[in-house]
């Protein structure tokens, strides 16, 4: 990434960066990340979502302060959304609507690019619209992905391959045994689909090979050979930007110690034992069923990890 945000060269002037994560705080956090490295490096950034969403975000810090333009965007009233405006708040059988005012939010974009005419557009995997948008005004565009390389090569396959996600890839240069359980698979089929039962239109081969600029929030030591197979696949530069774990956010003690309900696990966790408890964490938008907590529950025993049994 340094070829576009390298700024200690005086001949080299700042950027004006527009962002549009997708409706989902696990995008908006990492973009937000990118943000302030961008920032940090004396470029501009407007940053764009919805006003619900801005309101979550995190406080920029008072130094780039300045660099960094959080831009609210109301989405189109769609009645089924309910005022919702992330997968945090939009049933999963939802996202299709949340999708279709995610569409809208395009063409604010749009508008807010022919006014500014910024250096670079940085887009999600769903603001399928927007490069060929931005290509319109000569806009160059990079398409961020949050994502792992490997899972990007897995779900979106050459369109001569067939989609099998039971098996081992077959198409790539190098062994692998990577491949979906059926259950997996059932979870994963279900959580693209919206409230009709139709599956959402993302022809996510399109949205990634019409960028002019691939980033990717790895490391090529970790993910050099998918890095690879991303470049083979789409033929566009592809360049990982790092892990960008979510900043350390500073917090108000005295606040934090009077939460009721960190005061309730406070005071269950001084009841135990050192080393009596292990935290195990999800996604804030998993739900596990009874089924999934029995097996969690049963895995963490086998794992004698804990010297008690384990109750959910």
């Amino acid at each position: 990434m340094d070829s576009i945000v390298h700024n200690e060269n005086e001949n080299c002037k700042p950027l004006h960066v527009v962002m549009l994560p997708w409706l989902a705080m696990g995008h908006i956090y990492p973009y937000f990340e990118l943000a302030k490295i961008l920032a940090q490096k004396g470029h501009t950034v407007t940053f764009i979502s919805s006003p619900k969403n801005i309101d979550q975000m995190p406080k920029i810090p008072t130094a780039i302060q300045p660099f960094i333009n959080l831009v609210k965007s109301p989405l189109p009233h769609i009645e089924q959304l309910q005022g919702g405006e992330s997968t945090m708040t939009v049933p999963s059988n939802m996202i299709g609507y949340l999708k279709l005012a995610y569409d809208g939010l395009q063409d604010d974009v749009a508008v807010i690019l022919k006014t500014s005419k910024p250096d670079w557009v940085f887009y999600d995997f769903a603001a399928d619209r927007l490069p060929l948008i931005a290509k319109s005004l000569n806009i160059p565009c990079a398409h961020y992905n949050i994502v792992p390389a490997w899972n990007i090569c897995f779900f979106n396959r050459p369109k001569d391959h067939e989609v099998d996600m039971y098996s081992p890839l077959n198409w790539v240069p190098y062994q692998t045994t990577l491949h979906l359980k059926p259950y997996e698979i059932m979870r994963t089929m279900s959580s693209i689909e919206n409230h009709s039962g139709r599956r959402l239109a993302l022809d996510l081969n399109k949205v990634y090979s019409s960028c002019d600029l691939f980033l990717i929030r790895t490391s090529r030591e970790l993910e050099g050979e998918w890095l690879n197979c991303i470049f083979d696949q789409y033929k566009v530069p592809v360049v990982p930007v790092g892990l960008l774990p979510p900043s350390m956010q500073i917090r108000d003690d005295e606040e934090e110690e009077n939460n009721p309900d960190w005061v309730k696990i406070k005071a269950w966790l001084d009841s135990k034992e050192s080393s009596s408890v292990v935290y195990i964490g999800f996604g804030s938008e998993l739900k596990l069923s009874q089924q999934d907590l029995t097996e969690l529950a049963h895995g963490t025993e086998l794992s004698h990890l804990l010297k008690y049994s384990t109750t959910f």
